[in-house]
């Protein structure tokens, strides 16, 4: 048993397709991202990345209206317990069931391309990291000269930290 279209599938299809859309733009910020990352350019990353977190704010308010949507459908219809696609398709008409299956298997697709590109990026990041870590290590044991002239050591580093602590503590207690 079918029923006809009614303004709350409208708008929930409308809402999927939004959603469609903005999971694919989050998915080119991803590959944005990517190459800000293997090209070491931090301040692009750090735009691509104030990018993704406005997507995911829009797509956070979509999914309370979706889900908002499917919880009207829901008790406009009497279902009990929770509503799954296969329940939604046997409420609505059979073009606007096609019409969100369609919109499922995408937005499903996008999702796992998204999944990857974010482990790549960690990856990448990652790897960046032990890069550093490794860098940093080298320098320690080599014995490298700072700017000064001076030659470079880790206990008198650790020295100048905690002294430059202990001078942020007394900064912090006269603020008080």
């Amino acid at each position: 048993m079918t029923a006809k279209t009614s303004p709350n599938v409208d708008e929930l299809i409308e809402t999927l397709v939004k959603e469609a859309s903005i999971f694919e733009s989050y998915f080119d910020l991803l590959e944005e991202q990517k190459g800000m990352i293997v090209a070491n350019d931090i301040e692009g990353l750090n735009a691509v990345t104030e990018k993704q977190r406005e997507k995911l704010t829009e797509s956070k308010i979509l999914d309370r209206r979706r889900k908002s949507l499917v919880e009207e459908l829901t008790a406009r219809n009497n279902i009990k317990g929770d509503v799954n696609v296969s329940r939604l398709l046997e409420m609505i008409s059979i073009q606007d069931g096609s019409r969100l299956e369609s919109l499922r298997k995408e937005i499903t697709e996008i999702n796992e391309r998204i999944e990857t590109a974010r482990d790549q990026n960690k990856f990448l990041l990652d790897k960046s990291r032990q890069i550093v870590i490794d860098t940093i290590r080298l320098i320690n044991r080599a014995g490298i000269s700072s700017v000064d002239g001076a030659a470079y050591s880790p206990a008198k580093t650790a020295q100048n930290t905690i002294a430059n602590q202990n001078q942020m503590s007394l900064t912090l207690d006269r603020r008080v």
